[in-house]
């Protein structure tokens, strides 16, 4: 199975797709189930609070590299929800769904509603070929507004 990636800059919705090596045994995980060890995650295995590089680009990805928070990265997943049970949504149907989830949880898991945030949104969206096989959920994720890598958890940062 593979995921998608859909970003949402500003306004404007960009759609990107993804591609990367199968997963290993995962990345470590303290008692807690924070990442503390680099490793690579299956999609499906993402957590709220995981820390993780970004897929490769111009193609589908079945895993991502996954890093410790405290690790220089490019986002956070802050939200998981699935779609509604039926027919896959069109590409703008699950972007909005998305937008509109993650816009939602954005400020219960950073501080901060997301209008007034320094960083920007995007999300993990399934592909045909996993809504197929029962994979209806998408992944929020919180990456930085600029081109530099995240040093720490946004969760509760406020910023």
């Amino acid at each position: 199975m593979s995921r998608t990636r859909d970003s949402r800059i500003g306004l404007g919705f960009i759609a990107l797709i993804f591609l990367l090596g199968a997963c290993s045994s995962g990345p470590d995980r303290d008692d807690e189930g924070a990442i503390v060890e680099t490793g690579s995650l299956d999609a499906f295995s993402i957590k709220e609070g995981d820390c993780l590089e970004s897929p490769s680009e111009d193609s589908e990805f079945s895993s991502v590299q996954a890093v410790p928070c405290t690790d220089p990265h490019d986002m956070e997943a802050y939200y998981l929800f699935d779609l509604p049970d039926g027919t896959i949504p069109s590409e703008q149907e699950m972007g909005e769904f998305a937008a509109t989830a993650c816009i939602e949880a954005f400020e219960g898991y950073v501080g901060v509603d997301y209008p007034s945030s320094r960083y920007e949104i995007s999300w993990f969206t399934p592909t045909a070929a996993s809504w197929d096989q029962g994979d209806q959920e998408i992944v929020c994720l919180v990456v930085d507004g600029g081109t530099a890598k995240l040093t720490e958890s946004v969760k509760g940062s406020q910023l």
